[in-house]
């Protein structure tokens, strides 16, 4: 097989029973959060008519896009995710936020025309706030479709968003060719290096065959079976891009094993897909969402991945791994499971109503692991056991910065207070005396304050 050693094999064979052993239990449960794909709504943007309106939203901000449109010179560019990229400092968001709030004089708005960039302000990771930049040499002004600020920006948000946009206009990445799939048929011909795939309708349910005959030969892809049960790997690309081209679209596995798995691939873009198993399968499943081994630069955008898959993610022996502005949930044994991995980065993503078996969260013989404005909500320990919500073995501390660990029904939050760095977090109502009953909210026994 191409790109893996037999120790990799090896270890997929062993992880996959580990799930499936872990998984058997659960088939006796109903998953917390509900897997209905009817219930999966796209992003909706929210449109702000003035100022007010436009105040209103602020408190509920989780996190920032910087999207760059333009260049110095003012050439327009492609809607890339390489032209992207979340705000991360929080001294320039309060900063922004604040300068947004107040009471400022607004006049008519700008066109696209002379937009330099757009600010996405994401709610809630369903809802967001699209506003337009105008950028030059001295000032940065905001406004959205219709309206603008009169006044500047402040100087140091200006210039920590000039920046941020002139890196991210003079971004220079292979080229792709861009090929538009409707059927399963045409997504499996089209997977290769170089590649930008456009995913319309849906949705696409992974099979060694269409129901008519066998799918297109692709040496990029194997359908692999394992215990019976098949499963669809990716292995040996670069510079691969899968996106949905408007609404999601759901891609999605029709055993109880890996939806799909990345082997040897680098440089891979999932962005606005749906992930997870078809309706039928709830607490059958044996392996995870999504499943990596030696690879390098994926970056998972605008994603959902949900259960009954074992678990989210699981990762091998891979490095520079993102996931931003996800939402991971339903899922039956645990949240993601991290081994031998370097530079793993989750932002402005929600992990939620998941039960756990073992531990949500594992990182094992990992280096530079960090959340940002992350949230962790609703996760269930079965049988009360002694499981920790982080299961952290490192030789470092697990950052984990902004964001919301709470009401989470579990022994401990981390198996060491000293592998869980937390800085600024909203933290509370975590522990094994915490009630989640299958709507999902939160009760909790009186005095009960989780440890950790």
């Amino acid at each position: 097989m191409a790109g893996r050693s037999i120790m990799s094999s090896w270890f997929l064979a062993g992880q996959r029973l580990w799930h499936w052993l872990l998984a058997l239990p659960v088939v006796f449960f109903t998953p917390l959060g509900s897997h209905s794909l009817a219930a999966q709504a796209s992003v909706a943007e929210v449109v702000v008519a003035n100022a007010a309106q436009l105040a209103q939203w602020l408190p509920r901000i989780t996190a920032m896009t910087l999207v760059a449109r333009s260049t110095e010179a003012g050439a327009r560019l492609p809607d890339l995710p390489e032209h992207s990229s979340l705000l991360e400092d929080p001294a320039v968001r309060a900063q922004l936020l604040a300068s947004l709030a107040s009471n400022l004089e607004v006049g008519d708005a700008f066109g696209l025309g002379n937009t330099q960039a757009e600010l996405l302000l994401h709610l809630d990771g369903r809802r967001v706030v699209r506003g337009r930049l105008q950028i030059d040499a001295t000032k940065v002004r905001f406004g959205a479709a219709e309206f603008a600020f009169c006044s500047v920006l402040p100087d140091a948000v200006a210039t920590a968003l000039r920046v941020q946009w002139q890196q991210l206009a003079t971004v220079i990445f292979p080229a792709r060719r861009k090929v538009q799939v409707s059927s399963l048929r045409e997504l499996i011909a089209a997977i290769a290096s170089d590649r930008a795939i456009e995913l319309t309708g849906g949705p696409f349910e992974l099979s060694s065959s269409d129901g008519d005959s066998a799918l297109p030969a692709n040496p990029a892809i194997t359908f692999h079976v394992f215990e019976g049960l098949p499963y669809l790997e990716i292995h040996g690309v670069h510079n691969l891009h899968v996106r949905s081209l408007g609404d999601r679209c759901r891609v999605l596995g029709k055993s109880p094993a890996d939806v799909i798995a990345f082997v040897n691939c680098s440089a891979v873009c999932l962005e606005g897909l749906i992930l997870g198993h078809v309706e039928g399968l709830a607490g059958s499943c044996s392996a995870p969402v999504v499943n990596l081994n030696q690879c390098q630069g994926l970056l998972l955008r605008d994603c959902e991945l949900f259960g009954c898959g074992t678990m989210g993610v699981v990762a091998a022996t891979s490095r520079d791994l993102r996931m931003e502005r996800c939402e991971v949930h339903s899922c039956s044994a645990g949240i993601a499971q991290f081994i031998n991995c370097d530079d793993v980065k989750f932002r402005a993503t929600s992990f939620r109503d998941c039960r756990m078996v073992g531990f949500g969260f594992s990182f094992t013989d990992c280096s530079r692991v960090s959340f940002r404005d992350c949230e962790v909500r609703r996760m269930e320990a079965l049988w009360n056991g002694d499981i920790s919500l982080f299961e952290v073995r490192m030789d470092e501390a697990v950052q984990f910065a902004g964001g919301v660990i709470r009401g989470n029904s579990c022994r401990r939050v981390v198996n060491s207070k000293l592998l869980l760095v937390r800085n600024a977090v909203d933290e509370g109502e975590n522990g094994a005396e915490i009630r989640l009953p299958s709507e999902g909210s939160v009760q909790e026994s009186p005095g009960g304050q989780g440890k950790g």
